[in-house]
């Protein structure tokens, strides 16, 4: 005659066993989602800073003042996957000489102070701000070896004037 063996305990032993696995893969999933949040509004601050940016420029508000404000926007991105953000003051036309115009192509600058620069695409020359903050990312799960320690680079550029 064999023996009658208990099973009871068989569903819990594996459940000790998977539980690792699952809380492992649903924290970092959190991390990823969060990072990804993250970025998007990162992006979505730059791009107020930048729009800010040309308002300002539009309306005469003094170079000083616009990167100051420009840069205080850019700050205020804020996310519990974020930690505290660097932020360069922006730049106009890439660091060209006072009066330059710009074209941007294809992710190349040619700039010019001569008035009768103009681009090789046809369209017309201007004054550009480039807006760069670097954010380092902060993770629920400090294994996370894809997220820890890295940071998040993001840049805009937009019209000036």
């Amino acid at each position: 005659m064999k023996p009658i063996l208990s099973r009871s305990g068989v569903a819990a032993l594996e459940m000790a066993l998977v539980a690792p696995f699952l809380v492992t893969i649903i924290i970092a999933g959190i991390d990823f989602g969060g990072a990804l949040l993250s970025q998007a509004r990162v992006v979505r601050i730059l791009a107020d800073s930048a729009e800010y940016a040309t308002l300002a420029g539009q309306n005469g508000v003094a170079w000083g003042t616009i990167q100051n404000n420009t840069k205080t926007i850019a700050m205020s991105a804020t996310s519990p996957f974020l930690g505290t953000p660097t932020v360069n003051l922006p730049v106009v036309n890439q660091g060209a000489g006072a009066g330059s115009r710009c074209c941007i192509g294809s992710g190349t600058w040619s700039c010019s102070t001569s008035g009768t620069f103009t681009c090789a695409d046809g369209s017309t020359p201007g004054v550009y701000i480039t807006v760069t903050a670097q954010y380092p990312i902060t993770t629920l799960f400090s294994a996370d070896a894809f997220l820890t320690g890295k940071t998040l680079t993001e840049s805009i550029v937009a019209p000036l004037q």
